[in-house]
């Protein structure tokens, strides 16, 4: 009998030992949530149109930060970090996303008002999940937008 329980002690501290290394490994794997990334480019509408498009990520105090100028339309849209792993954020949206400028008339697209109501709408559901890159470009995949998204360091 002793023998059984000796055997079912080293399991459980076996155990415990695993699970104490994965935790230790999720913690140093998450990204570094202190960068800024930045982009600029230009969005190609449905009719084949274009604007003019800059960006910014700013990871900040468990909040994402992103900052988006299409045209003459400026927003910062905030996005509360629930979760992250190593190659993927999970994230809602906050009830404070702000106009810096009226919304363009350019909006009236289909996928810009899309995405723009999507972003509106208090605790959406966002999932980042990251492409693997070079250290200073930041590309991420928006599942729910079905998007993706690339950054780099400099301005």
């Amino acid at each position: 009998m002793r023998k059984m329980t000796r055997s079912h002690l080293w399991q459980y501290v076996i155990v415990l030992l695993l699970i104490l290394m994965h935790a230790g490994y999720s913690i140093l794997e998450r990204p570094n949530l202190n960068e800024s990334y930045f982009s600029r480019g230009v969005v190609l509408l449905e009719d084949g149109e274009s604007l003019t498009q800059s960006a910014r990520l700013q990871f900040r105090d468990n909040m994402i930060y992103d900052y988006q100028q299409i045209d003459n339309s400026a927003r910062i849209l905030p996005l509360k970090i629930k979760n992250s792993a190593k190659d993927s954020f999970y994230l809602t949206t906050t009830p404070t996303n702000n106009n810096l400028t009226g919304p363009s008339k350019k909006y009236t697209h289909s996928q810009l008002a899309y995405n723009q109501a999507y972003y509106s709408k208090e605790n959406m559901p966002l999932t980042f999940y990251r492409v693997p890159t070079p250290p200073d470009v930041f590309c991420i995949y928006i599942g729910e937008l079905k998007k993706l998204r690339c950054f780099g360091m400099a301005q």
